[in-house]
């Protein structure tokens, strides 16, 4: 099997793409476009005054509300320039979230976990109820891996947390309709290993 076409070489590879990520990056420049806008109007409206009325609090709202909109607006644009750049820039190995082997499971940088060093996986559902909705994307999947490990294999980005080393996988920005059923066969794969799979839900609005 070619290692130039890592899609097709089994259905629970997870390999980053640009094109997953310029959408995110389209919506955080159009933030940060509304939020300097906003932010500016606020600026100018501070800094000129408006007619003294009988109640400061309409005056206050006139003012206040595009700049803290342009400010919070902003806050998201950075936010998504700045994570979807970092992932357009991932190349070769670093662009492998999780692949899945007969010896075990491959994350980023071509670091392999054997099968018996896992003790636990969580998975993670992220979903967002905002009314606003800047850098979400429904057609995302949304989904992370928690792998507990039960032995410390030194790799990037593990933690330790309680005693335990982990790492989380993050399959943020790949499509769900793509991608839902590797999701799927991946988390089939853990249980079929003996490997104690829970599921949770966390809000996330980015």
């Amino acid at each position: 099997m070619s290692d130039s076409e890592p899609q097709s070489r089994g259905s629970e590879w997870f390999v980053s793409l640009p094109q997953y990520h310029r959408p995110r990056l389209r919506r955080g420049l159009y933030s940060l476009a509304i939020g300097v806008a906003l932010l500016g109007l606020g600026t100018y409206l501070f800094s000129q005054g408006l007619p003294d009325i009988s109640s400061r609090r309409p005056q206050l709202m006139a003012q206040g509300i595009p700049t803290i909109g342009g400010a919070f607006t902003l806050i998201f644009g950075v936010i998504g320039v700045a994570t979807s750049a970092v992932r357009l820039r991932r190349r070769g190995s670093q662009a492998t979230d999780l692949e899945l082997e007969q010896q075990g499971i491959k994350v980023r940088g071509d670091q392999l976990i054997p099968w018996d060093s896992i003790e636990s996986v969580t998975s993670i559902k992220y979903k967002n109820s905002a009314k606003i909705q800047l850098l979400w994307n429904h057609d995302d999947l949304h989904r992370a891996l928690l792998v507990i490990l039960n032995e410390d294999i030194d790799i990037p980005g593990q933690k330790i947390v309680d005693g335990k080393p982990r790492i989380t996988i993050d399959l943020l920005y790949y499509p769900a309709a793509d991608y839902s059923k590797r999701y799927e066969a991946a988390i089939q794969q853990f249980n079929k290993r003996k490997i104690s799979v829970t599921h949770k839900t966390k809000w996330k609005q980015t």
